[in-house]
């Protein structure tokens, strides 16, 4: 009680409680913003407090502002229907836009990192000179692949003569020195440019908060069709964007079809975000090593200054 009679407070002061029901009943969008709509949906009454209500026997002038509020939301028909098709209406082209961006993001990203010269040739220098340390090493295994989770572990094995240097610092150093031309890892980030925003997301929990929101949408939408004391203006709006969420779905299913043909191209052994995640922390420890090396670089230049 004590919420609504905040919510009531916060309402323009010329409505009655009854008026603010009839507001909603014909989804006023100048009465409810998506701030009170969200509140309001909070608010609604529990199961419990309609049993209470419904058979109440006093006389209605006898109760709080906040009662009688209540008592009004319970006898207006369809109030759920009605809160969730306006919150719908406010949101809905604003976040189907943001998560159809997102989805096209997560398409371009896996059909890119599929793709890309440089990160293949980087693989593929990686599995060289894994087996030329098993060689060296008097190991017979000769490998024909191996786990791309690993790649992060390259950091940790040192160089016994040069200070600071890692595996994978050989690697880069000896993918830079020839003209690789697109294959260089330097290119890496211009091939799959869209790395650090697909990185933001769970791509699998997120074509699921997908379909949840086109579900919800079309529940609204055909509950709104029924309703008689909706607008036609909310009406219109479901009508109107039936077909952006057909899009939002279909590329969504994209999503998932090319989250999964990835995992079967690299035979991934985790999934699609943890992939993303591991790309991410290689890719900041190859700009590392890279500078490391420019420093070195320029350390050696300055060393060969002074000696002439």
């Amino acid at each position: 009680i004590l919420n609504i009679s905040v919510f009531l407070s916060r309402m323009p002061n010329s409505l009655s409680p009854q008026d603010i029901v009839d507001a909603l009943l014909r989804c006023d969008g100048a009465v409810f913003n998506s701030d009170r709509l969200e509140t309001l949906k909070v608010l609604l009454p529990t199961p419990n407090e309609e049993r209470i209500f419904t058979n109440l026997s006093e006389d209605l002038n006898s109760l709080s502002v906040s009662d009688r509020f209540v008592y009004s939301l319970i006898k207006a028909p369809n109030v759920r229907t009605i809160v969730d098709a306006m919150q719908m209406q406010l949101e809905f082209q604003s976040v189907a836009r943001g998560h159809l961006t997102r989805c096209q993001s997560a398409v371009q990203f896996c059909r890119n990192i599929k793709s890309s010269v440089a990160w293949h040739n980087l693989i593929r220098r990686v599995l060289e000179i894994g087996n030329l340390m098993n060689r060296q090493s008097h190991r017979s295994s000769h490998v024909k692949a191996f786990d791309l989770s690993s790649l992060t572990s390259l950091v940790t094995t040192k160089s016994h003569t040069r200070p600071g240097f890692t595996l994978l610092h050989y690697i880069v150093e000896d993918i830079e020195k020839d003209d690789l031309g697109e294959a260089n890892f330097a290119n890496f980030e211009k091939q799959v440019p869209n790395l650090d925003e697909v990185s933001k997301l769970e791509l699998e929990a997120f074509a699921t908060e997908v379909a949840k929101l086109c579900r919800r949408f079309r529940s609204a939408g055909r509950l709104v069709k029924d309703l008689t004391i909706t607008n036609d203006e909310i009406k219109r709006f479901f009508e109107d964007n039936a077909n952006v969420c057909a899009d939002l779905e279909k590329t969504a299913n994209e999503v998932q079809k090319e989250c999964s043909e990835l995992v079967q191209f690299y035979s991934l052994k985790l999934t699609v975000t943890g992939f993303v995640k591991i790309l991410v922390t290689f890719q900041d420890q190859v700009s590392k090593v890279r500078k490391d090396l420019q420093e070195a670089k320029r350390q050696e230049e300055r060393e060969l200054r002074e000696a002439a």
